[in-house]
């Protein structure tokens, strides 16, 4: 019987060409991902977007602005806090900051915060604390006829208050509402 006797060189080179045919056999395989495909148009408004901010069970989102008349109301954001400053609320209540801001078309501008309201799941109206300062007071600036108007309100509300919402008196009879959490979903 023969014995077959493999010299090292040669093991080694075919190793190297079992290794090169693996490797050319991978990249053979791999395909190219072709370009993706541009982004579907946007979906047309829902029914319910046509009536946002028409009622507190369907109030306007975050970051969205209202027109009622002459103006414009957007509620940027909304944080609770337990103290202002040195300042604490009634026991059982935290501060509710709301970040809005609001532009009038015509001047002057009638604008007022003491039109916005907090309403939440237990019915209870909040009036703006207007004696209670922030960092980030109302500012007013008129530019060509149109006044901007951006800054914080100040609400004190109950602690277990949820489903909170800003009412928004804009016009004679008129309401508009916005979400001050978000909502599951948005």
């Amino acid at each position: 019987m023969k014995k077959f006797v493999i010299s090292r060189d040669l093991l080694i080179g075919l190793l190297i060409m079992g290794v090169v045919g693996v490797i050319l056999g991978l990249s053979a395989c791999s395909a190219t991902i072709p370009p993706l495909p541009p982004p579907p148009p946007p979906m047309p408004p829902s029914p319910e977007a046509a009536t946002w901010g028409e009622s507190k069970t369907n109030p306007m989102p975050l970051n969205y602005g209202l027109t009622c008349g002459n103006q414009e109301l957007v509620v940027h954001t909304t944080k609770r806090f337990d103290k202002l400053g040195w300042k604490r609320p009634e026991t059982g209540n935290v501060w509710l900051v709301v970040q809005i801001s609001a532009e009038c078309q015509k001047s002057p501008c009638d604008f007022s915060v003491e039109r916005l309201q907090v309403l939440g799941d237990s019915n209870r109206i909040y009036e703006p604390c207007l004696n209670v300062k922030t960092n980030c007071p109302l500012r007013s600036e008129e530019h060509y006829g149109i006044t901007h108007i951006d800054g914080c309100v100040i609400y004190q509300i109950d602690r277990s208050e949820t489903d909170l919402v800003l009412a928004w008196s804009c016009d004679s009879g008129v309401d508009r509402f916005f979400e001050l959490e978000r909502r599951p979903g948005y």
